[in-house]
């Protein structure tokens, strides 16, 4: 069982944190029918102080990866970086007023459409209004006829 406990701090991993590769690494214990509480594949930590400086300068290493000492080199690296932001912006730009020239087209001919269609559906309406007005005069027509000779007959 304890040989297939992963080690929760391992030597390689200690070889990489030190920047002192004059220590050997801690050794570890992982004996099959040991009892000891190393016996699951854990091993001991460092002090805190050796600890410490190991993250201290794994800290130190990435942060002088980051810094550029020459300001010119600096500089240099910065007017690199924006000259790339600005291209890519411009083509951004050209990407999104294709795109934009596409909605609008498209809202240009949904609003054209609508248009159309509004338009036929008010002359459908019109006609059928002036359908029903021409059969109600035609039946106010006989009405009155019918009145006129009621009154005609008395």
């Amino acid at each position: 069982m304890a040989a297939s406990t992963p080690l929760l701090w391992d030597a390689a991993d200690e070889r990489d944190v030190d920047s002192d590769h004059s220590r050997p690494p801690l050794p570890t214990t992982g004996s099959a029918g040991g009892s000891s509480s190393t016996s699951f594949g854990v091993r001991l930590l460092k002090s805190p102080k050796v600890l410490g400086d190991g993250i201290m300068n794994r800290l130190t290493y990435a942060l002088n990866g980051m810094m550029d000492v020459d300001p010119e080199q600096m500089r240099h690296n910065q007017i690199g970086r924006a000259s790339d932001k600005i291209s890519l912006l411009e083509d951004q730009l050209e990407m999104l007023s294709n795109d934009m020239a596409l909605v609008n087209t498209s809202t240009q001919d949904n609003l054209d459409r609508f248009q159309k269609q509004k338009v036929r559906d008010l002359k459908g309406s019109l006609i059928a209004m002036a359908r029903m007005h021409l059969e109600w005069a035609e039946k106010n027509l006989e009405i009155w006829k019918e009145a006129k000779i009621a009154v005609d007959q008395v």
